[in-house]
């Protein structure tokens, strides 16, 4: 698990590493805008982990519905990603990324506020938000990489976006998906009575919790899981909406030390 996460930074640390100490003049540092484009995917991914099994395994909506809700928020992802690039002729280039993320920032916030009363609407509505940002940041982003650079360093610097978005993503699932898991398990309490093979499904994940509640047909375990759920969803997010936070600020410190 552990080499694929660690073979594109052996690969491609050397040369992140050469370029942000030598930068050419009035370019941004690689680093700091690929850690900054990593941790907003990482937001991006490990939303779309939680949200969609919600979707699914909470609110009970067909695998056809559930996708539904979210395309508003590919929509926007879309067009804010093709209108930030006239944006950014007007307003600088840190500005237009941290801006962003600000959408992405309050669709988490709007999530871990609601908690688990959360709606079917209101996760559109941040799915949608967190598409303006990440489109809008991840495009002026994978720009600020490319010109980072030399010119005849220009396929290594797409290859270090492309690592950037790809690590990111993996994380993301890791990350907030583990969190999300570890508070699912410590916060389920299965009712007394409940079958052991039932109770073991249920611990291990909210599938396993479904599938056993309508094995069994059980309620009360299936209510206690989704509650449990819910509740990591709260966590989840607020972790998701710091991650979002500290990308806005290595981005901002990045791209305004190369404007200055």
């Amino acid at each position: 698990m552990a080499v694929p996460i660690l073979l594109p930074l052996l690969v491609l640390g050397p040369f992140l590493v050469r370029e942000s100490r030598d930068p050419a003049p009035g370019r941004v540092d690689p680093v700091g805008i690929a850690l900054s484009m990593a941790l907003s995917v990482v937001a991006l991914t490990g939303f779309l982990f939680f949200v969609t099994q919600h979707l699914q395994l909470v609110e009970g909506m067909p695998a056809l519905d559930a996708s539904l809700v979210l395309v508003p928020g590919v929509v926007a992802m879309v067009a804010s990603g093709l209108l930030v690039v006239r944006l950014v002729r007007h307003v600088r280039p840190a500005t237009a990324v941290v801006g962003g993320l600000t959408f992405s920032f309050s669709a988490y916030a709007l999530l871990a506020v609601g908690g688990e009363t959360v709606t079917v609407p209101q996760i559109a509505l941040a799915f949608a938000l967190l598409g303006l940002g990440i489109g809008a940041a991840e495009t002026i982003s994978n720009d600020q990489i490319l010109t980072a650079v030399s010119p005849a360093k220009a396929g290594a610097a797409s290859a270090v976006s492309e690592t950037a978005y790809e690590f990111g993503a993996v994380l993301g699932t890791t990350v907030l998906g583990g969190m999300l898991t570890a508070v699912y398990r410590s916060s389920l309490r299965v009712p007394a009575g409940t079958d052991e093979d039932a109770a073991a499904a249920a611990r291990e994940t909210l599938g396993g919790a479904v599938a056993a509640a309508e094995r069994t047909g059980d309620p009360h375990l299936l209510e206690a899981a989704r509650a449990a759920f819910d509740a990591g969803v709260g966590v989840t997010s607020t972790a998701g909406a710091v991650l979002v936070a500290v990308a806005a600020l290595v981005a901002w410190t990045t791209l305004r030390r190369a404007e200055s």
